[in-house]
């Protein structure tokens, strides 16, 4: 093991407190049992914490129970007892809710989900709110709201409401999420905990990197005044926590082994050439901090309310691959100063040329071992503001609030480095005509292996060949500041039948602003050649030239500061990985890659400003037939307008057929009005029954630089415009009829039963995922080329297509109260989501009305537990399972599926005397997968990893304790 770190000191200390902690409660109720006061008020204080536990999870059942629409609620307590912070897992055991996540960052390498879908609909689809305040978006390609800014350390429940009414904002396809703080009068009069966990990384710890990790909480909640009206609650936060992961994938697609097979890639079943493995290890370091704070006042007339949020996410994530990739050493073409360069550093004696290959069973030649490093480091900010109140006289309760959101997600340093050898061909030197090619054995599909012979594999293996090629920079970010102002009245009746009228108003602004700088490469720099001074020269006649990694001729890679990886999952690393510092090649990126200047052309290339506001009304009405059946009909109109100004490109071919590309600022708006009729039935035989039924009509807004994006203009010699592309100039929100019907079963001792099927008809369809910075990634299709008035053509995306979602939840939640003794502890919990989704879309050289599923949506959900609550002991052994997912859709090659994923964790909390509690936990025991991504369905054909790969985080393991008083 390496030294320790202070801040690897920091983290045992903590966890070791975190369990010297545990212990003193059990020995002070030992050394206390002889005290009979002592003691009294120990249980006293015990028996208050227990209840309040059970309270806080029967009061969110009862609130589902009660609820008009069909929801979900889970407490904090239920929350807070599993074994992660990460909400997006959380959430997914409930029905009909999954997690998503993807490679595109390395997120997948983090062990942690990002994104909530509900019922198989994107999460860009759900509306997401913090005590009902829409929180700010902070992802410039989608309207996903990412759970890392959300910690459920300061939530009291979280409410999915799967058909919302016409009270709730209409932009909410899939469904709301509402995560709610909790507020003073939610306990005694006075109340304070703390909270303290310490966490270990198996993986991590197992390749000698960071592992170690802790969370600590403190909040408290005080009631006061003449008759307790007022109130007040705070909660802070605060984790610290490394852990690693590792995967595998292959380099590039398939291409075929026949090459004269006709047909697409997609179609050549086993016809399919893997051009090299590559093996990923993952560093990642996570902070979470933030807090809330609510203040109450409340009477029977009057209550007025504030709800404040703050929410920090901080990822420090690095990652270093290892290949072998293809490629070989050829001779050089270009600037004379290249060539003499490029022959003085390889005698032109020793020139690669191809070796012999049938086109019906290629061979391609030049394996280079080599090293590619990425960190993806982000920050993400989210603060709410909610201001209210709600007055009530006689009949009629006026409520009204002001609240304010404001978001921000930033990748500050995307640093990219290169580290490559000479190709591996077979012969003596390494010169003349190959006689070694590249294969790669795919026959384990989670362990693609390069097949070289054994002087090829030992030529992988070392360490002192790889030179570092270049390093470059960019940075990256998005924000969004929200204000909404929102008022209604509702009207009590004492009718028959008509029992309530309500309406109301909305009224919401955002401002946004995001840009892409340096991520395309505009500032690599390459370690090609030094001046006389021996410095590293950036001569343009070196620079731009891509195709000559096998000329590196930087430091050695084996030489820079950092550790070697001592082991690998699976077989193991054929090339070995080095584990630069990153703070060396950040050091790096600093001294070189920033000497090469932006453009003004690159800084303007991908900024847009713009900002949106949303007016809406709505009115509805609650009926009731008898005292057993209640119809709530509703009506909501939204007006969205969008306005948004980007630097637009514009190409001019002069009268010699050079063309110029400048950028030029331009501004386009758009806007759009939705009738959104509802209505929503509940049918309540008896208190323990309850048949739900609704039918709504809701949409989802496109993301905003999908419909407001800058517009490519060509000219001709004269000015004239001859083509336009155009982001989405017309590009309609997705829009969905939902049914609903549900029939639920409540009994005592929190005994559950449920069933429900479900249906939405889709309109205007667009695969988009709501994934971080795919949006439009995953339009592989466009719409007829038309061309307008002046005869220009011009092209733009389309979304004229239809789709469906229907499928079946059941749930189930008993606890065996018949049974003798400590028996009757026991219970078990489960729920199960099977859906198909579908919808048409057009893919270029496929076909117009191709029919896939919907992206992110799964084809079954499975949740089961087995839970004992007794004696002061909660424990549960949860196992989960997320069926296959349809990721991205392509053309040539097949789309992209992750396969199954499932997880079985556990955890267990006791409840000492004076307040205390214990408990400990185990995530991932059976050391499943993160994330395993295949080309086509089936499992044989391991991604890319662009596309994901084959993902493991490991094991965790959690200790617990917190103190009540």
């Amino acid at each position: 093991m390496s030294s320790l770190s202070l801040r690897q000191a920091l983290r045992i200390t903590v966890a070791g407190v975190a369990l010297g902690l545990s212990a003193l409660p059990a020995f002070a109720q030992t050394a206390d049992v002889s005290a009979t006061s002592s003691g009294s008020d120990a249980v006293t204080l015990t028996e208050i914490v227990v209840a309040g536990q059970r309270r806080s999870q029967a009061r969110a059942l009862q609130e589902q129970h009660d609820s008009l629409t069909v929801a979900n609620v889970v407490s904090a307590e239920e929350l807070q007892a599993q074994p992660t912070a990460n909400l997006a897992d959380l959430l997914s055991r409930l029905p009909g809710l999954s997690s998503a996540v993807d490679q595109s960052r390395n997120q997948a390498g983090t062990g942690e989900a990002q994104y909530v879908t509900i019922r198989g609909l994107d999460s860009a689809w759900n509306a997401y709110s913090m005590n009902g305040v829409r929180l700010a978006q902070t992802d410039s390609a989608a309207r996903s709201i990412s759970m890392n800014l959300l910690s459920p350390f300061s939530l009291s429940f979280v409410r999915v409401d799967k058909a919302p009414t016409a009270e709730m904002d209409g932009d909410a396809l899939a469904g709301t999420v509402d995560f709610r703080t909790a507020s003073g009068f939610d306990f005694a009069s006075s109340y304070n905990r703390l909270r303290i966990q310490g966490q270990l990384a198996d993986r991590a710890i197992q390749r000698d990197v960071d592992g170690l990790g802790y969370t600590a909480q403190v909040e408290l909640a005080r009631t006061f005044g003449g008759a307790d009206q007022f109130a007040v609650y705070g909660n802070l936060y605060y984790q610290d926590k490394d852990n690693a992961g590792e995967s595998r994938a292959v380099q590039q697609d398939y291409v075929k082994t026949d090459s004269t097979a006709p047909g697409l890639v997609r179609e050549q079943g086993t016809n399919l050439y893997a051009r090299g493995p590559q093996w990923n290890f993952y560093r990642n370091s996570v902070k979470r901090q933030g807090g809330a704070l609510s203040l109450d006042y409340k009477t029977d007339a009057q209550s007025l309310y504030g709800r404040f949020t703050h929410g920090e996410f901080e990822l420090l994530t690095s990652m270093d691959q290892s290949s072998a990739r293809l490629g070989l050493a050829t001779a050089p073409s270009g600037s004379k100063e290249l060539v003499d360069f490029l022959t003085a550093a390889r005698p032109s004696s020793a020139w690669q040329i191809n070796g012999d290959s049938d086109p019906k069973n290629i061979k391609l030649y030049g394996a280079i071992p080599g090293q590619y490093s990425r960190t993806e480091h982000s920050t993400q900010t989210l603060t709410t503001a909610l201001i209210g109140g709600e007055t009530i006289r006689n009949a009629l309760t006026l409520d009204y609030a002001v609240s304010y959101s404001k978001g921000r997600t930033e990748y500050p340093f995307r640093m990219q480095a290169g580290f490559y050898a000479f190709p591996y061909i077979g012969t003596a030197d390494q010169g003349g005509k190959a006689t070694v090619p590249l294969l790669t054995d795919i026959s384990d599909p989670k362990d693609p292996r390069a097949v070289l012979d054994a002087a090829g594999l030992r030529y992988l293996g070392r360490t002192d060949i790889t030179r570092q090629w270049y390093i470059t920079y960019g940075y990256e970010y998005a924000e969004e500041t929200k204000l909404d102002f929102k008022t209604n009245l509702n009207w009590s009746i004492e009718h028959p039948i008509l029992k309530a009228i309500k309406v109301g108003a909305k009224y919401e602004t955002s401002d946004r602003e995001s840009n892409n700088v340096g991520t395309d490469d505009e500032n690599r720099f390459y370690f090609y050649k030094k001046d006389a001074n021996g410095n590293w020269t950036t001569n343009p006649a070196l620079l731009g030239n891509g195709s000559n990694r096998w000329a590196a001729q930087g430091d050695y890679l084996f030489d820079l500061p950092g550790q070697t990886l001592n082991g690998f999952m699976g077989g193991g690393l054929q090339v070995p990985i080095r584990l630069v510092d990153p703070e060396y090649l950040k050091n790096q990126a600093m001294q070189y890659a920033a000497t090469i200047p932006w453009t003004d052309e690159v800084m303007k290339r991908n900024l847009l400003t713009g900002d949106e506001t949303r007016a809406s009304a709505y009115a509805q009405t609650t009926l009731t037939f008898g005292d057993t059946i209640t119809v709530v009909p509703g009506l909501r109109y939204e007006d969205n307008n969008f306005e948004g100004t980007y630097w637009r490109p514009e190409s001019v071919t002069g009268k010699d057929g050079k063309t110029v590309t400048n950028r030029v600022s331009a501004t386009s708006d758009r806007g759009f009005g939705i009738l959104l009729p509802s209505v929503i039935a509940t049918w309540r035989p008896n208190e323990e029954i309850v048949v739900r039924g609704a039918v709504r009509r809701a949409y989802t807004r496109p993301a905003f630089d999908q419909m407001i994006g800058a517009t490519s203009i060509s000219k001709d010699a004269d000015g004239k415009i001859i083509a336009i592309s155009i982001a989405n100039p017309d590009l309609q929100p997705v829009t969905g009829v939902n049914y609903d019907l549900s029939i639920e079963k409540y009994g005592d001792d929190g005994h559950y039963l449920m069933a429900s099927l479900y249906y939405k008809d889709l309109k205007n369809v667009m695969f988009v995922s709501g994934s971080t910075n795919t949006g439009s990634d995953y339009n592989v299709w466009t719409g007829d080329v038309i061309k307008d008035a002046g005869g220009a053509e011009v092209t733009s995306l389309e979304n004229a297509k239809n789709g469906s979602v229907q499928g079946l939840e059941l749930g189930i939640r008993q606890r065996f109260v018949t049974l003798p003794g400590l028996w009757d502890g026991f219970g078990i919990g489960a729920n199960l989501t099977v859906q198909k989704t579908e919808a048409q879309l057009r893919i270029g050289g496929i076909g117009d009305n191709v029919t896939r599923r919907l992206i992110n949506a799964p084809d079954s959900i499975v949740n089961a537990s087995l839970f004992y609550n007794k004696y002061g002991l909660r424990a549960e052994l949860a196992y989960s399972r997320v069926g296959m997912i349809y990721k991205d859709v392509r053309n040539n090659n097949d789309d992209t599926w992750v396969q199954p994923m499932r997880r079985l964790n556990f955890n267990a909390n006791y409840q000492l005397a004076d307040g205390w509690q214990v408990g400990a936990a185990v995530e991932n025991i059976l050391n499943d997968q993160s994330y395993w991504a295949t080309q086509g369905k089936g499992e044989a054909l391991l991604s890319h990893d662009r596309k994901g790969g084959y993902v493991e985080t490991g094991r965790t393991f959690m200790v617990n304790s917190s103190w009540t008083f």
